[in-house]
């Protein structure tokens, strides 16, 4: 990992620019700080249902719009069959329930289901929730993208990959004639991806699950991207003090379906929200200068390769556990604004 002195650091700090391209408009370099401008832009992508540190992702989120550091652009389901039925109005109970009912979510049309989930379909009949719309995911990240100023989106998966594959093979639409991988060139700022286990790789349920889809995301997504590797969210355990929370709020009854009220649960996905919300390294060691590539063999999963030209870098644990759940735990305990 490169370090630097206190100048460039604090010179990189008030710049706020972890992008320095090269002629090749493929190839960025990621230099290891990023400080996000609040509201950060935020699209977020996820495959709720399988696990539930996607609702407590969901709750940090809403979190961070609270306190107006984050700017909720749209949300995407990754996973079809029973998690498409049923996760999009999830996580549109769980919208409604922080006072942002007309967040835009968008579905995928091909990819992968989880068979079963443990809370999204009681969450859906539960809570007040209420679709009018439900999108191709691809095709609302596009009209999302679209209209915002150049190099200030953040995206957010913790999730399978099939949304991300998708809108890098897009073409010209109604909303931009720029190609998909053109228009994130554009448009995004940082891709900050809860997947792969680093640097060794192995299997991690996110991007082994569709390696295919993973390594053609990765492999030609034009700007920088951000892992939060399993290892770090598989130690931070959060969700104990959801008992503090109303019977309301849908985040709390997720949980208490899922693992029971005052369990402890990893933090995986919402190591990914901090991360793309506040500067990183508040928390992380940032390793830099370096690509991930993927494999498609499933059992091998990612491998982190030392080159300048790929923009990718990874979580390093720096911050004890206990003060990251702290965090975290704060985060997930937000409620609506008008409470």
């Amino acid at each position: 990992m490169k370090n630097y002195s206190l100048l460039l650091l604090l010179l990189l700090l008030i710049a706020g620019n972890v992008v320095s391209q090269t002629g090749d408009k493929s190839k960025l370099t990621f230099d290891g700080i990023y400080t996000p401008s609040p509201p950060v832009k935020i699209i977020f992508d996820t495959d709720i249902g399988g696990d539930w540190d996607d609702v407590g992702a969901l709750a940090v989120l809403h979190s961070f719009a609270n306190s107006g550091e984050v700017e909720i652009l749209a949300m995407g389901v990754s996973a079809v069959g029973y998690t498409a039925k049923w996760g999009p109005s999830c996580v549109d109970a769980i919208n409604t329930y922080y006072n942002r009912p007309d967040i835009p979510i968008g579905i995928c049309e091909v990819g992968l289901d989880y068979p079963d989930s443990p809370y999204n379909k009681q969450i859906s009949e539960e809570f007040l929730n209420q679709i009018d719309t439900l999108y191709n995911a691809a095709k609302l990240y596009r009209k999302v993208l679209a209209q915002q100023p150049d190099n200030s989106v953040v995206l957010i998966t913790v999730g399978y990959f099939e949304n991300v594959a998708e809108l890098l093979n897009s073409t010209a639409d109604d909303y931009s004639d720029l190609t998909g991988v053109d228009l994130v060139n554009k448009k995004v700022k940082l891709w900050v991806c809860m997947g792969g286990i680093f640097p060794d790789g192995g299997t991690e349920c996110n991007t082994t699950s569709s390696p295919i889809q993973t390594k053609f995301a990765i492999d030609n997504w034009p700007r920088p991207i951000l892992f939060s590797g399993m290892e770090i969210g598989s130690k931070i355990h959060s969700g104990s003090r959801l008992a503090e929370l109303p019977e309301s709020n849908p985040v709390r009854r997720a949980y208490e379906i899922s693992g029971g009220l005052g369990h402890k649960h990893a933090s995986f996905d919402q190591t990914a929200v901090l991360a793309a919300v506040r500067n990183p390294e508040l928390y992380w060691e940032i390793v830099g200068n370096g690509w991930c590539s993927m494999s498609t063999n499933w059992l091998t999963g990612n491998k982190w390769h030392a080159t300048p030209d790929k923009g990718h870098a990874y979580l390093l644990e720096k911050v004890p556990v206990k003060e990251l759940e702290m965090v975290i735990d704060s985060l997930m305990l937000a409620l609506p604004l008008s409470e």
